[in-house]
C-alpha cells in the first residue's frame, strides 16, 4: 500500500470512529442519512477548532450542550 491516504479512505475512517455509524441500525434512510450528517459536521467542527488553536490559540470552546430542533415536517429541502 501507498504511504499517502485518498480523501475518501481518510473520511471513511473519521466516519468510523462514530459507534453509531459503523453498523447500520436504522431502518430509515432519512434517520441514517441524518446521523452521517451529523457527523460530518463534528469532523468539520473538530478540524477548524483544531486549526484555530494552531493559529492562533483557542478562539472559542466546545459548547457543553448541543440543542437541535426538527421541523415536523421533517427535512427542509
Amino acid at each position: 500500500m501507498g504511504s499517502v491516504r485518498w480523501v475518501v479512505e481518510r473520511t471513511n475512517a473519521w466516519i468510523h470512529g462514530f459507534r453509531r455509524l459503523r453498523i447500520r441500525w436504522e431502518i430509515r434512510d432519512d434517520i441514517h442519512e441524518a446521523f452521517l450528517k451529523l457527523a460530518c459536521c463534528v469532523i468539520t467542527y473538530r478540524r477548524v477548532q483544531a486549526l484555530c488553536q494552531l493559529l492562533q490559540g483557542p478562539v472559542f470552546s466546545a459548547p457543553t450542550v448541543i440543542a437541535v430542533s426538527v421541523s415536523p415536517s421533517g427535512c427542509c429541502r
